[in-house]
C-alpha cells in the first residue's frame, strides 16, 4: 500500500528536477503564490513562486489517491489504464 508519493518540480532557469521524497499531502497557497507540500515525518516545504514551475507526479500519486479514495469509500477502486 502506497501511503507516500514523489513530488517532483522544476524552476524555468534550472536543467534539474526537485524532488520531494515521502510526501503525504501539497497544497497550493494562492495569495501567497507558494506550494506547501508535507512529508511523512513531519517536514513541511515551502515554495515560493509557484506559478513559474513545472510539476510532475508520477505513478505512485495516482496509486496514492487511489488508495485515499478506497479508505473514503470504503471499497475497492478499479483503475482504468490503457499501456501504450
Amino acid at each position: 500500500m502506497n501511503n507516500t508519493y514523489v513530488f517532483n518540480y522544476k524552476r524555468p532557469y534550472s536543467l534539474f528536477w526537485k524532488r520531494i521524497k515521502n510526501t503525504v499531502g501539497h497544497n497550493y497557497d494562492k495569495e501567497q503564490n507558494k506550494m506547501i507540500v508535507f512529508t511523512d515525518v513531519g517536514h513541511i516545504h515551502e515554495i515560493p513562486n509557484w506559478s513559474s514551475c513545472k510539476l510532475f507526479l508520477g505513478n505512485e500519486w495516482i496509486l496514492y489517491q487511489k488508495n485515499d479514495m478506497e479508505k473514503v469509500v470504503g471499497q475497492k477502486v478499479k483503475l482504468n489504464i490503457k499501456e501504450k
